[in-house]
Parts: C-alpha cells; structure tokens; sequence
C-alpha cells in the first residue's frame, strides 16, 4: 500500500540525487522479519522511534539488534522525562504506524535526529520506506550526508 510519506521520500531522494534501492516485498511485522526478507543482517536494519522528550517529539535511530536505553538519553539531555510517542499521536503527526518510521528527521520530517552509533558500523543500511510492505537499502555514506543528524549512545543490546 502507498502511503504519503512512501511518495514523499521518492520524491524527496530523487531531488537530492541520492542512489538507493526501493524492495517492496510482503508485509513485515517485526525487525527481525525485514532483517530477513531483506536479506541483510539485523545489524544494517535501522530502527526509528518517535519519543516524546519533555514536550517535544523527537526520532531515535538505532541498530535493530540494539534497544533503546531511556537513562542514557536522559543523562544525555539532561532531563527527567522521556516517553515512547503513543501510536495515535505518532499517526496524529506522521499517519504512520509502529515499525514504519523512515529515520529522516528535519526537514523530510518535523522532527530533530539523533542516531546511535551503532548505526554507523554499517557500510549500508536499510529502513522502513513508510510502509510495512517497502524497504529502501542504501550507503551509509548517502544516509548521512541527507539525514545530518546528532550523534550520541543511546541503544545497548536486547534483554
């Protein structure tokens, strides 16, 4: 299914003249099943999560095989509070749901980025395209020239 944000990130890699790969492939629940069909580790699978941090919404992009640690992006920031976006609040901003979140912040969306490093081990990675059945693969070299984002550790490995 084509979503608005699928179209609008065509869009916006074609006018930026950045190379990348578009799978559409059969609908992907977990990481862990894009990570498969996809054909790429988990590793190289990017996770994003809208957070609401104090009142503002912000995006966390890390690794898949990594979760997010709250203290560490707490300490970070120096703040007291951080909550994952409810799924209606994330479709309120964004119309997309869980686990389709491209990791784009300002200004393909309206939100500041910040990426694990984890992120950066990578020679290329692959994400949600705004759907749960469209994948874009591309350099991470490319990624980060676009996505421009602060960098800081916030992931630590899956309990």
């Amino acid at each position: 299914m084509m979503t608005a944000t699928l179209l609008d990130l065509r869009k916006w890699l074609k006018q930026e003249g950045v190379p990348y790969r578009e799978i559409e492939h059969p609908p992907t629940m977990t990481l862990e099943e894009r990570s498969r069909v996809l054909g790429v580790g988990l590793q190289a699978c990017i996770e994003t999560i809208l957070m609401k941090v104090v009142d503002t919404f912000t995006l966390f992009a890390l690794s898949a095989e990594l979760e997010i640690n709250s203290e560490h992006i707490k300490k970070q920031l120096g703040i007291h509070e951080l909550r994952r976006a409810k799924d209606d609040e994330q479709w309120s901003m964004t119309t997309l749901i869980p686990n389709t979140m491209p990791p784009f912040g300002e200004p393909f969306n309206p939100f500041p980025l910040y990426v694990d490093p984890s992120v950066l081990k990578n020679e290329r990675i692959a994400f949600s395209a705004g759907t749960l059945t469209h994948s874009i693969l591309m350099s991470l070299d490319h990624y980060m020239q676009l996505a421009k984002p602060d960098i800081f550790t916030f992931a630590t490995k899956r309990q």
